[in-house]
């Protein structure tokens, strides 16, 4: 019997200062994962974090299916399916991603880019988003599901499609201090997690790898050290995402590796004094798509 896919509010957070009849004054931007759905709103006239809100995702074999578990979400919630946002960006969670060198690429080439790596579905398609920096595009599959989807929920805005990947990114280079060639940074989500490392300040590295067990965790977080000419005693590992101290993740890392720490918040969005219990890492990679 086929088990129908469902959410579950893991955080909930709304600022004081925030007001659902000024709706129009706020930055929206959500990332859709085959297990979590992430919400995060900012005024961009004072930078302040008003609403964040994360949800896990059961049962679900898809980004696509993750849409039929939060339809009735978006449908309650008290300000989601409000159409009338400063701006709406959406960026998917998947493993389905490359990037692309600027000089090399081409854009009615993109699908062929991705499937040197990737298999497409029939009902997905493939975006591109330009990068400043490292001067390269990013090039993801999005289910058309899922696109045609939020283009319903909102029909007269310009909506701005992206992947996690780039979101993380763009979030790590807002904070010139965390581009270290020591540094190693690790996006947990959806069974896995987002690897970047920069080299002189300047984008090195990015995959997505995905485990089962903490054992494999932790052999591709060494491994990553390795090929990657970190020195194991000073090599620096940043966590965000699903993971916190309470976590076996970060419990045996700490066992192989003496520097690890959680990401932060981006210096350019304020976080009030009553985020003080809520994991700020966690918010960090959805932060990234007001960068777009």
């Amino acid at each position: 019997m086929k088990t129908t896919p469902t959410y579950k509010a893991v955080h909930t957070y709304k600022s004081p200062v925030f007001n659902v009849y000024s709706i129009e004054k706020y930055r929206l931007a959500m990332v859709l994962g085959k297990m979590y759905f992430s919400i995060v709103a900012v005024e961009p006239a004072t930078s302040k974090c008003v609403l964040w809100e994360h949800y896990e995702i059961f049962n679900a074999d898809s980004p696509s299916q993750s849409v039929e578990a939060i339809k009735g979400l978006v449908s309650q919630h008290f300000c989601l399916n409000a159409g009338f946002w400063h701006s709406i960006s959406i960026a998917v969670s998947s493993d389905q991603f490359c990037f692309v060198p600027s000089a090399y690429f081409e854009e009615s080439a993109k699908t062929d880019y991705l499937q040197l790596n990737t298999h497409l579905e029939n009902s997905q398609g493939v975006e591109s988003m330009f990068l400043p920096q490292p001067d390269a595009y990013c090039v993801f599959a999005i289910d058309e599901r899922i696109r045609n989807f939020w283009q319903m929920i909102y029909p007269q805005k310009t909506l701005k499609f992206s992947h996690q990947i780039a979101s993380f990114l763009l979030s790590l280079q807002q904070i010139p201090t965390v581009q270290n060639d020591q540094y190693l940074h690790l996006l947990l989500q959806d069974g896995g997690f987002y690897a970047i490392h920069f080299k002189k300040n300047q984008f090195d590295f990015a995959n997505w790898f995905k485990f089962g067990t903490v054992q494999d965790f932790l052999y591709y977080v060494l491994l990553l050290v390795e090929q990657l000419g970190l020195d194991a005693r000073s090599a620096q590992i940043w966590l965000y995402g699903n993971v916190s101290k309470k976590s076996d993740l970060y419990a045996h890392l700490i066992q192989y590796l003496d520097k690890v720490q959680f990401g932060t918040t981006m210096p350019k969005i304020e976080l009030g004094t009553d985020w003080e219990n809520l994991p700020a890492q966690q918010v960090f990679g959805t932060l990234g798509l007001l960068a777009v």
